[in-house]
């Protein structure tokens, strides 16, 4: 389960900036207080189950997403790639002539196997400049290991036994976590696996990233019928989806968060035929990407990924999640992960979003509410809606985003003044 994520000196969050999991201590009394949207831990402290966040167009909002999803690429290819993938993916603060001359810092906590760990790094686009996991300890949480350039590398034998001795095989531009992974140690293993395999990431429009997920599930009959289950209580009335395993030919399809293309085996749905008179005389076999609106594609796409996040308590975090999704949607699904009969293992999500729809105080809490701010000088913030004195829990937490209480909206001019030099000329 995730607890928290942190960042700096990463595109537009120039400072320390941090999206936190852990609910907070609301009142009680006639406010709403919806119990059922947390997750129990055997920590001081319970976990929401979704978070969303908004704020103007280029607020900052995708780049704490994109933050996540460039740690865990980090760690899962710098052993393999070193330098080159901390060219690309360590992207310092744009808009000053100092930061980029300094480190981008990560750092995110996280249960598993319900202890508390809280693991990062620092680093520039050339090295690793610091590191560190700290762990479950009798009473506090205390340091596996550390690492930095003043004072070299530290490991606690008593916790982190498994790391002794292997300070010969780490370079500057590695994560001794992959080091002591790849050498068969099983905390740094069990770590390792729960960031390959318990979040879902998607950054663009399209989801595609996701699709592989849906794939899957396509593979075996009793999860494909969840998948066509899934889409139809949506409303999209497909009998079968399969991929045309017989044919040489692959689509080529866009991903918007980046630009690239992934190949992919045609992808057939079925859908019924009817006869004049409304009756089912057969069914018709078509391209899915063809002949599909992007909404039902794109939730195809989610499908996977949605599904077994909430069947195996995963974190699904994603970027534009109401784009091509209508909003009586979108807070369903919401409401599955809030459900405590649905979500039975501490599934979570992140979205971003611009659907005011869902800031409702019978859905989300207010410590569920997050907001991202830039300034003037281009430097994003996010914050809480719990941060904010005497706003209430049963507040109408929609009409006072909108009309600008809690900020994090556009300051828009007059567009009208766009034309009228025109109609004078």
């Amino acid at each position: 389960m995730l607890v928290e994520f942190s960042i700096s000196n990463f595109r537009s969050i120039k400072e320390l900036q941090s999206i936190n999991f852990i609910a907070s201590p609301l009142k009680k009394g006639k406010d709403v207080l919806l119990e059922e949207n947390l997750i129990a831990t055997k920590e001081d402290f319970k976990l929401l189950k979704s978070l969303g966040l908004y704020g103007a167009n280029g607020s900052g909002k995708s780049n704490i997403v994109k933050g996540l999803m460039n740690f865990f690429i980090i760690v899962r290819d710098v052993m393999s790639q070193e330098a080159t993938v901390l060219e690309s993916k360590i992207e310092p603060f744009y808009f000053d002539d100092t930061s980029k001359d300094k480190p981008t810092f990560f750092q995110i906590q996280f249960i598993l196997e319900d202890k508390m760990y809280r693991y990062g790094f620092e680093a520039n686009q050339k090295e690793i400049i610091s590191e560190w996991l700290f762990g479950p300890a009798k009473q506090n949480d205390t340091f596996y290991f550390t690492r930095n350039k003043e004072e070299g590398l530290k490991i606690n034998t008593t916790y982190f036994k498994e790391a002794a001795g292997l300070e010969k095989n780490l370079s500057n531009t590695n994560l001794f976590l992959n080091v002591v992974n790849a050498l068969n140690g099983s905390i740094a293993k069990k770590i390792k696996f729960y960031f390959q395999s318990s979040f879902a990431i998607s950054m663009g429009v399209s989801d595609i990233g996701f699709r592989k997920f849906s794939l899957e599930m396509l593979s075996n009959e009793h999860s494909k019928k969840q998948v066509i289950n899934f889409l139809n209580t949506a409303d999209v009335g497909i009998e079968n989806i399969f991929e045309l395993e017989s044919s040489l030919e692959e689509h080529e399809i866009r991903n918007e968060s980046n630009n690239e293309t992934s190949k992919f085996k045609p992808l057939i749905g079925t859908r019924s035929n009817f006869d004049s008179s409304d009756k089912v005389i057969g069914s018709t076999d078509y391209l899915f990407d063809v002949i599909e609106s992007e909404g039902t594609k794109k939730l195809f796409n989610y499908a996977g990924a949605l599904l077994n996040a909430l069947q195996f308590g995963k974190i699904f975090v994603v970027d534009e999640f109401d784009a091509r999704l209508h909003t009586n949607l979108t807070k369903r699904i919401i409401k599955m992960f809030n459900s405590e009969k649905i979500n039975k293992l501490g599934a979570q999500i992140l979205f971003v979003t611009h659907d005011t729809n869902l800031l409702k105080n019978d859905l989300l809490r207010r410590d569920q509410i997050y907001f991202a701010e830039k300034d003037l000088k281009g430097r994003t913030s996010y914050f809480s809606l719990y941060d904010f004195k005497g706003v209430r829990n049963d507040a109408s937490f929609e009409k006072e985003y909108v009309t600008g209480t809690y900020g994090a909206i556009p300051f828009l001019g007059d567009f009208n003044e766009l034309f009228e030099s025109d109609e004078t000329n």
